[in-house]
């Protein structure tokens, strides 16, 4: 993310640039105005005055005149000043504008170059999408998710697009990027990652414990025993082999080691479930 916080000093300098000089200029005016004026003034009192003769008002006014020039620069000087700043500040502002316009546009992702916008377009373009039209943008999008996520730069952004397509239950692309999580950044991750892997290729699968899902669901259960996730599909997994028994151990730990309050209703709803299929 540091493009953004270089697009964004870079931006900020050319504000300041354009701010400081026309603030500049405009305080210089207005020094310069409100100091004539007060020597007109100045120059009108004194000439009205009776009671001062005509060399005393001749040196007071010269001595005003002195005053200005001391405060106020010359014509000369204002010109110079006035013709060089103009002539420096396109410049840097244009230089400024280059590099902010070349950032952004060599950036991957969000504000990236076309083809990552364009990319930034399909995905959320999909997310936004009803089920219907999801069915009609997949293979578009199961290209272009190839290509984001190895722009990719840290895990986290790739746990974040990973709980949008969680969240609309596309366990397809949801798993990608979680195996993508694992794949490359295995010592970073938590545990939980793991069960959550395994659950989104049950789901992918069409919940059934194939090859695929029940090694991810060993590895689940060996980097972190405990977790609900895990020992919930465990207990489906028993539960579906026909182990009433070691589906009810399973899903009673999966309660214990839950924070969840809905997903702990959930769970003892499977094993009361159970207890009727006993007594039948």
């Amino acid at each position: 993310m540091s493009y953004i916080l270089v697009t964004t000093i870079l931006i900020g300098l050319c504000v300041y640039i354009a701010t400081t000089f026309f603030v500049k200029q405009k305080s210089f005016y207005d020094r310069r105005i409100k100091n004539i004026e007060l020597y007109r003034e100045e120059e009108e009192n004194l000439n009205s005055n009776k009671n001062l003769s005509a060399v005393s008002i001749s040196l007071l006014i010269k001595e005003r005149e002195q005053n200005l020039l001391q405060d106020v620069p010359r014509e000369k000087e204002l010109a110079t000043s006035m013709d060089r700043n103009p002539f420096f500040l396109p410049i840097i502002l244009a230089i400024c504008s280059c590099l902010v316009i070349g950032s952004i546009y060599f950036q991957p992702i969000s504000l990236g170059s076309l083809n990552d916008l364009r990319t930034h377009d399909i995905i959320y373009g999909f997310l936004e999408s009803d089920k219907e039209e999801r069915n009609e943008k997949r293979d578009a999008l199961n290209t272009e998710l190839e290509v984001l996520i190895k722009e990719l730069s840290t895990a986290s952004e790739l746990y974040y697009l990973s709980n949008k397509f969680r969240e609309i239950d596309e366990f397809l692309f949801l798993s990608l990027l979680l195996a993508e999580l694992i794949n490359e950044y295995k010592e970073e991750i938590p545990t939980f990652i793991y069960s959550e892997y395994a659950q989104a290729l049950f789901f992918k699968e069409g919940r059934i414990f194939s090859e695929v899902v029940n090694n991810a669901l060993n590895d689940a259960l060996t980097k972190s025993p405990t977790n609900p996730t895990a020992l919930t599909l465990k207990g489906i997994k028993y539960f579906e082999a026909g182990d009433i028994s070691l589906a009810k151990i399973s899903w009673s730990e999966a309660i214990k080691y839950s924070n969840n309050e809905a997903e702990k209703r959930s769970i003892q709803a499977g094993i009361d479930s159970l207890k009727s299929i006993k007594n039948q």
